[in-house]
């Protein structure tokens, strides 16, 4: 009887301190510097800021077009016009009152 009880306790205490050993293994694995949970947040942030770099760099793009579209006269004069509302010198402006609703 003591034999099967001491068998049984040694299986116990085999079956704790492998338990305890998984456990530290996962603390150890899914937290810290190095951690699953650590680098699931880095990817996430990487994947992030290689959007914004996409966005960015679509801007640029757009910026430089319109650049290069400022340097012509025809530019000009149609941002003159319709954002400034000027006018050459034989032109007349007609603006045009929404009705006002009754």
């Amino acid at each position: 009887m003591k034999t099967t009880r001491n068998k049984q306790q040694r299986r116990r205490s085999g079956w704790i301190l492998a338990l305890i050993f998984l456990a530290v293994l996962l603390v150890i694995f899914s937290l810290g510097k190095r951690g699953f949970i650590r680098q699931v947040q880095l990817e996430q942030s990487t994947e992030n800021l290689r959007k914004e770099i996409r966005q960015e760099k679509e801007e640029i793009t757009r910026l430089e077009k319109e650049k290069e579209d400022l340097a012509t006269p025809e530019y000009q004069e149609k941002v003159a016009r319709e954002e400034y509302g000027m006018a050459k010198k034989d032109e007349k402006i007609l603006y045009v009152v929404p009705e006002e609703k009754k």
